[in-house]
């Protein structure tokens, strides 16, 4: 008797989802952008927000750390979790100015917004100005 084997998903397959998902709504958005020698797995456009995205599978403090890096180049970080967060995931989130999203499979927008981010006061206009350039140049 066979039994099924349900593959798990890798985070590569996480981003690639919900960048398809926001470019197919037309929204401004790019996977990998390059930031100060790392990358941020997802970068889009809300309106006139840039928005940076970390998606971690386990690590959820490593995401913490590299989101709260993103906060340089972008208006709003978010880790962006595949599983609910727990109240300590939330507070260490809100602590370091991060917000924090569900992975929503079921939606067209990829993000259950769990708990909203503050705006970065980290933001570096010129850095902040290159990612969009690099978004804008990506999306046409």
């Amino acid at each position: 008797m066979k039994t099924s084997r349900k593959k798990e998903r890798s985070e590569y397959a996480y981003v690639l989802s919900a960048y398809k998902r926001l470019r197919k709504q037309g929204i401004p958005t790019l996977r990998e952008a390059p930031l100060m020698g790392r990358s941020i797995d997802l970068l889009y456009l809300s309106g006139s927000h840039l928005i940076s995205v970390e998606f971690k599978l386990k690590d959820w403090r490593q995401g913490l750390c590299q989101a709260r890096d993103h906060q340089i180049g972008s208006d709003y970080a978010y880790l962006c979790l595949t599983y609910i967060p727990t109240e300590a995931v939330r507070k260490a989130a809100r602590d370091a100015g991060i917000g924090v999203f569900l992975f929503d499979e079921d939606n067209s927008c990829p993000f259950k917004k769990i708990q909203p981010a503050p705006r970065s006061k980290l933001t570096w206009p010129i850095m902040r100005n290159r990612l969009c350039e690099m978004l804008m140049d990506h999306h046409r």
